[in-house]
């Protein structure tokens, strides 16, 4: 309260702000301290600041109301939480269905927990007035972090039968989409806000550290994977430990990889809750995801650690050449090498279309001979476009599906690997130069509803 009343006027204790008792007409006179008028009441804060008593008794009504709808979701999300059971029944175990009401709930109450004690920062930044509604991006946000509750309710049990596996994919991925789209859900509102900001950091974590501990719990990872979900909370503890040290911390510069790496970090755990992605094509496709993520985190440290200034000139050197060679130069051979390890998939579905059709009746699937149709069409699209540049990191990410179907069925052998590599190289570090056409750096530069 101190905070937002020295945030509409910071004067000097020789001046007052006189408010009437019915709207927030106010007048600044030069006094001095004994000299008011009779009939005036003045809020006198610490340091000087003065609050008009309207002002007051909005910030009081704000947060009754907040404190509503933070009631009224809670009871929601208590339901939803309860209900999802039920859609489970007869494809899941007694056991793990306790399992999962003990850990859920347990979530659900740190959330609520959370978001009771930083309602106070439901104002746009730079002001400090309270906003008395969640608004819709923050709403946005708070359905997202029921997603994160309910998948760590699948902790330490096994998948459910049926479609029941792919359940917990489903709440992750819908949790990575709503992650876009809150942020312009709330720019478009005009309803941007500090706890907004405070949310989407929080989520972050937590769903990244849920989502790794279940892949590793499901098999599709191994436990050195496991930094990656504690990433986020071992830097704050190092920001705390340098606090504790008497060292403030460096800011951070702004960074063209930062989010894309964190996006496509979320995305690729998003991929290991996928039931049918076999384990040594994980391991493949985790060793490449934690290597950008891990030098990511450790410039990061450094930066604000103070061990390296991010404004010398031996950083913007090195910088410079290593982004050059990562994403200018590399991805060319890496094109080339897929496109060599791609032909010959494309050929064979072309030149012996009925053999690769029973292959694939052998794997399981119920319409091989459409299974086999649009994996050629999709391989041979992505083909073109990512050796000649066009919308590389799209045409990667769709190239995924057919590889890791094929993998599934097949087996790890080294062509499949070095797909894999390769596709997933492209889909972080893009296609570099010699490109015709790349609209994926606008999409990692610019937040969506960012004009």
């Amino acid at each position: 309260m101190e905070s937002l009343r020295s945030s509409y006027y910071a004067l000097p204790p020789s001046q007052e702000v006189i408010s009437n008792c019915i709207g927030f007409h106010t007048r600044r006179q030069e006094r001095t301290p004994g000299s008011l008028s009779p009939g005036f009441r003045v809020k006198m804060p610490p340091g000087g600041s003065l609050l008009p008593l309207g002002i007051e008794r909005r910030t009081n009504l704000a947060i009754r109301r907040l404190r509503r709808r933070w009631l009224s979701w809670g009871l929601f999300s208590v339901f939803a939480v309860g209900m999802l059971p039920f859609l489970l029944a007869g494809m899941w175990e007694r056991a793990s269905i306790q399992r999962y009401l003990i850990l859920s709930y347990l979530g659900l109450s740190y959330q609520l927990v959370f978001l009771w004690s930083n309602l106070k920062l439901n104002h746009r930044p730079g002001e400090r007035e309270l906003l008395p509604g969640f608004g819709p991006g923050n709403i946005a946000s708070m359905g997202r972090g029921l997603m994160l509750v309910m998948l760590t309710g699948f902790l330490f049990s096994t998948r459910p039968l049926k479609w029941g596996a792919w359940l917990p994919m489903i709440l992750y991925t819908t949790g990575d989409v709503i992650d876009y789209f809150d942020g312009y859900l709330a720019r478009r509102s005009d309803h941007v806000t500090l706890l907004g900001e405070r949310m989407d950091m929080e989520w972050d974590a937590y769903g990244l550290l849920i989502a790794t501990v279940l892949a590793i719990w499901y098999g599709k990872l191994t436990w050195i994977y496991l930094p990656i979900g504690l990433a986020r909370y071992g830097f704050s503890f190092g920001l705390w430990f340098l606090k504790q040290r008497g060292r403030a911390a460096s800011p951070l510069p702004p960074s063209i990889s930062r989010r894309p790496i964190a996006g496509l970090t979320m995305g690729f755990m998003s991929a290991m809750l996928w039931p049918i992605v076999p384990f040594p094509a994980s391991a493949i496709a985790g060793a490449i995801f934690l290597g950008p993520f891990a030098m990511s985190f450790l410039r990061d440290w450094l930066v604000v650690s103070g061990s390296i200034d991010p404004s010398s000139r031996q950083y913007e050197r090195l910088r410079r050449q290593l982004k050059s060679l990562l994403l200018d130069f590399f991805p060319v051979l890496v094109r080339l090498a897929l496109a060599l390890a791609l032909l010959p998939r494309v050929w064979v579905k072309i030149n012996a279309y009925t053999v690769v059709v029973d292959q694939f009746a052998g794997f399981g699937y119920r319409y091989p001979f459409q299974v086999v149709l649009i994996f050629a069409a999709i391989e041979l699209l992505t083909l073109v476009c990512i050796f000649f540049g066009v919308a590389g990191r799209f045409a990667a990410f769709l190239l995924i599906f057919p590889i890791g179907f094929t993998l599934t069925g097949t087996g790890q052998d080294l062509q499949g690997s070095v797909l894999l590599v390769t596709d997933l190289l492209v889909l972080i570090l893009g296609t570099g130069r010699l490109s015709l056409w790349k609209p994926s750096e606008k999409v990692f530069a610019k937040r969506a509803g960012e004009d």
